[in-house]
């Protein structure tokens, strides 16, 4: 049932998690950087906060952190593949081809389509163009590739939005992601929720 969450998908922090993490605003990661040496939060789907603030207790679940970082590793992946084949020049490109190999290959495509010299010539423009296209897409795909959201969604009876209350978390997650894993996460791909919850009667 994919309903039902794993165990090991969830993490529960303590109480006291939050107030540790706000008592030095000066680098709030190595104020709980021992909190969770041994725990992987790259794999819960769920991290589950309770914070007090002013003696009010509300709660947040980070959501989704699993999947930003799995799209990061294998972004990583990537760039080191490339990178290595770059180094070891296996990447080739049209000018690695000899001159003679790429002018036998033009030759012998004309001679099977049956294209003369002067229906190049004068397609030879809008190939140009549609190859420039072409690669201006490619180009454009790569820059709008975002990664999945990570959501912080707060619970609170009051309705509070606390967004600065947050921000220290966003702040960990960052460097969490950066001192263990050396990735870097843009703090825009890390957004806040308010849900709704059932609202306290006595305020």
């Amino acid at each position: 049932n994919n309903r039902v969450l794993k165990r090991e998908e969830v993490c529960i922090i303590t109480s006291f998690f939050y107030t540790k993490l706000v008592s030095d605003p000066e680098n709030y990661y190595e104020n709980v950087k021992k909190w969770v040496q041994n725990t992987d939060l790259s794999t819960k789907k769920y991290i589950i906060i309770p914070i007090n603030i002013n003696y009010h207790w509300f709660g947040c679940i980070i959501y989704n952190f699993d999947l930003l970082f799995k799209f990061l590793q294998e972004k990583q992946k990537e760039e080191i593949k490339r990178t290595q084949q770059k180094e070891n020049g296996t990447v080739k490109t049209e000018n690695d081809i000899p001159k003679e190999e790429n002018d036998e290959n033009h030759n012998n495509n004309n001679v099977e389509t049956g294209e003369t010299e002067s229906t190049i010539e004068k397609n030879g423009k809008e190939e140009t163009e549609g190859k420039k296209e072409i690669k201006d897409e490619s180009d454009s795909d790569e820059i709008t590739e975002l990664p999945p959201l990570c959501q912080i969604l707060t619970f609170d009876s009051l309705r509070g939005i606390h967004s600065k209350d947050l921000d220290p978390i966003k702040e960990f997650l960052i460097a969490y992601a950066k001192d263990k894993f050396s990735l870097v996460i843009d703090k825009s791909w890390i957004k806040m929720k308010t849900c709704q919850v059932p609202q306290q009667p006595n305020m």
